[in-house]
């Protein structure tokens, strides 16, 4: 035990020694923070939403429809609404397809008769499998309409036929105050950027390793009384801590000199920085049993992190980027992405303030790191055969 203590010691003792080092991986970022945070602060300030475009087609000619569209006219509805209407159903998905219009309201032949029978009679939204915030204003546009539809319907059967209903009442405005509740660009980019750094950790596992097991210290290292899993144990947590430090620097200088909003409780902020950082020195250690070559595992790790950075929006947000099949793409390609689970998890610690919307990502964090830490021991074993 007396070992991997003085081991953890001495290897955070000689990487904050080192300038360079410190340079990289604390002043750098915190640059990069003021630079992107500074220059693309316009980038996250809320716009006006503007009008929503959605197609529109009924082939019923009953009395809903008739309503419906004179809904669809009121000045309320239509401040949210642009309307373009079409003379096929295959016309509105492939505007949707095209991305001419966020969404597509359908009315069936029978609508109208149905609700005269009783019968269940939908509104049929279509919108892209990719759809963003706009096809939500349109279905809670067409939920307006049916809630006040059937509240109509309800009093009628009641007894009382002609019920007083306003669908201009149907869309209520209030004031929502955004402040505290979503990123500026420079809580943005000091989550991303952290993640970024954290993760070009990797190369302190990829030195830490090839020096004790190809270079020729490691010859020495292993004459000594230091047995090797001591050394290892050692060395792994000294990495681990020196990064998490380094991150608590980041973060505390970010908070106190840029205003950056790290929330309510920096400990669980600290708890993923350790849990990034365990995973970050995972991957250079498994690159560096892997490949048996410090050059060749700092190559790939110098591949890997601006790609993990990119797929995760860390260098821009790609919530809308590229639309349809390409947007999809990168939905599924960034939960491969440490930098993606950190930022989740630390965006909902932040604006959540709770541990529990966090720690689905922390959890994906240390799965990784597991599966990371199982293939270097099995490569080790390997490069001792």
């Amino acid at each position: 035990m007396r070992n991997i203590i003085f081991t953890v010691y001495y290897t955070i003792l000689r990487y904050f020694r080192d300038k360079k080092t410190l340079v990289t991986m604390i002043v750098f970022p915190l640059v990069l923070i003021f630079i992107l945070g500074s220059a693309l602060s316009t980038a996250f300030t809320p716009s006006e939403m503007g009008k929503t475009k959605v197609a529109y087609l009924s082939l019923d000619k009953g009395g809903f429809t008739q309503a419906f569209e004179e809904f669809l006219q009121v000045e309320d509805v239509e401040e949210l609404l642009e309307v373009v209407e079409i003379e096929s159903y295959e016309e509105g998905v492939s505007l949707i397809s095209q991305q001419k219009v966020s969404g597509f309201i359908f009315i069936e032949e029978d609508h109208s008769l149905r609700l005269q029978e009783g019968k269940e009679a939908k509104v049929k939204i279509v919108s892209s499998r990719y759809g963003n915030f706009r096809s939500k204003v349109i279905a809670n546009v067409v939920e307006a309409f049916t809630n006040g539809s059937n509240a109509i319907a309800a009093t009628a059967t009641l007894g009382k036929m002609n019920p007083n209903y306003n669908p201009g009442n149907s869309i209520d405005y209030s004031t929502i105050s955004i402040k505290g509740r979503i990123p500026t660009s420079m809580d943005y980019y000091s989550v991303t950027m952290l993640a970024m750094i954290m993760m070009y950790g990797s190369s302190y596992g990829i030195y830490g390793i090839a020096q004790d097991y190809f270079d020729s210290i490691g010859s020495r290292i292993k004459a000594s009384p230091i047995r090797a899993y001591q050394l290892y144990i050692g060395k792994t947590l000294g990495i681990v801590l020196t990064l998490t430090l380094q991150a608590l620097i980041v973060v505390l200088f970010s908070k106190y000199a840029y205003g950056v909003n790290w929330g309510g409780s920096i400990g669980v902020i600290m708890l993923i920085c350790f849990s990034l950082a365990t995973l970050s020195t995972g991957l250079g250690v498994m690159l560096s049993m892997v490949t048996g070559d410090r050059r060749a595992a700092n190559n790939i790790s110098s591949i890997l992190v601006p790609v993990f950075t990119f797929i995760s929006g860390g260098y821009m947000p790609l919530s809308n980027f590229g639309g349809g099949k390409i947007a999809g793409l990168f939905d599924r390609l960034k939960l491969v992405s440490p930098n993606y689970l950190t930022q989740r998890a630390m965006f909902n610690q932040i604006f959540d303030g709770s541990l529990k919307g966090a720690e689905v990502f922390i959890m994906g964090l240390w799965a990784i790191s597991l599966m990371l830490f199982l293939t270097s021991i099995m490569a080790g074993r390997r490069q001792v055969q």
